[in-house]
């Protein structure tokens, strides 16, 4: 079994520092090294966006993540596979 790959990140503030952006960005290549095939469950790219915006005693955030589709899975291998878009948001 063979995992490698890179992982980027970054942060900045803006606006009187009340915007935060935040993201990190993740590229993955894992593979069984005996069968010769990528591993299961693993997507090749992710990306996760993070901005917030602080006003007072009120801040907010959201968050967003991508992942690509899984390169293969263990079972049901003719199910179809598709890449992952999640979005939250958070008051506080």
């Amino acid at each position: 079994m063979r995992i490698r790959g890179v992982e980027l990140g970054a942060g900045t503030l803006l606006w009187q520092q009340r915007l935060h952006l935040d993201g990190e960005l993740t590229l993955l290549d894992s593979e069984d090294l005996a069968l010769h095939r990528p591993l299961a469950y693993r997507p090749r790219w992710s990306l996760q966006l993070g901005p917030s915006l602080h006003m007072g005693p009120v801040s907010g955030r959201l968050d967003y993540r991508y992942a690509s589709r899984l390169q293969r899975v263990a079972q049901h291998e003719l199910g179809v596979r598709v890449q992952l878009e999640a979005a939250g948001l958070q008051w506080t």
